[in-house]
């Protein structure tokens, strides 16, 4: 079991699915050494995986536009780690993931610049290409302020159709987590405001569009959920803030000073 516990876990499935998986082929073995098919149960005190479940984390809208403003900034036009802005400006208006971001090559930009073709993604673990978490092709939107940027990174550096758009300094596909630890983490500590991690400019992009009034199901449509649950999480998040606005903003009148209340005169006949 710790073995296939391993290939799992680097074929990129989460520790709570790995979980999943491994307590039916126990539910076999335990049935098993019931019916005294097998002399014992081998998979007997087999610990399983740490879950760790993160919170749903995103920027508000002036959160995200300042860091972008923050960004565009410290890699302006024309610099050559303009990149790294195009980089967030993806994620955050798009919601695209980290691998996908990766795997984006210039002939995935089609009809008329506005959509982005999402048909495969960069495996962190194994350092290669594979489909989407969905297996299945999906559309996202690219704003003019996008593919205005997009398209300049692939002039610049002419980068061919089939190459990837964001490629180390040896020509290579980007490994995200040396992205995260050269780059994003410390352009969170040097923007000085709210960190977050990385997937969750993802949840940000979502959490907008929500908020923004697209309907549910563009939105799954966009991020590639499965399940319309996911989405609708976003859409209870948002509920929740507004809740709590409502306990923590309230406007009321103030207590005036005696001597500026207006005296009302009664006339008596």
């Amino acid at each position: 079991l710790a073995l296939l516990q391993s290939e799992m876990i680097a074929q990129g499935l989460k520790p709570g699915t790995v979980n999943r998986k491994l307590e039916i082929i126990t539910a076999i073995l335990n049935f098993s050494a019931k019916k005294r098919r097998i002399p014992s149960n081998p998979s007997a005190g087999f610990e399983k995986l740490k879950e760790v479940r993160d919170d749903i984390r995103f920027w508000e809208r002036e959160e995200a536009e300042d860091f972008l403003g923050f960004a565009n900034e410290k890699y302006p036009l024309g610099s050559r780690k303009r990149w790294i802005y195009v980089v967030y400006l993806l994620a955050i208006n798009s919601g695209v993931r980290a691998g996908e971001i990766w795997g984006l090559q210039p002939q995935d930009i089609q009809l008329g610049g506005e959509i982005l073709l999402i048909r495969r993604q960069m495996d962190r673990v194994k350092r290669a290409f594979r489909p989407t978490k969905g297996k299945s092709n999906r559309r996202v939107p690219c704003n003019p302020e996008l593919l205005q940027e997009l398209q300049t990174l692939i002039s610049e550096k002419r980068i061919p159709e089939d190459k990837m758009v964001f490629q180390n300094k040896l020509g290579q596909p980007m490994l995200h987590d040396m992205f995260k630890k050269r780059i994003f983490d410390r352009d969170m500590k040097e923007w000085g405001g709210r960190e977050i991690r990385f997937h969750d400019l993802r949840h940000t992009a979502a959490s907008l569009m929500v908020g923004g009034g697209l309907d549910l199901k563009t939105v799954q449509e966009i991020c590639g959920h499965e399940d319309i649950q996911t989405t609708m999480n976003y859409a209870h998040l948002l509920a929740e803030k507004i809740k709590e606005a409502a306990r923590s903003f309230s406007v009321g009148p103030a207590i005036r000073p005696a001597e500026k209340k207006t005296a009302h005169l009664r006339v008596i006949k």
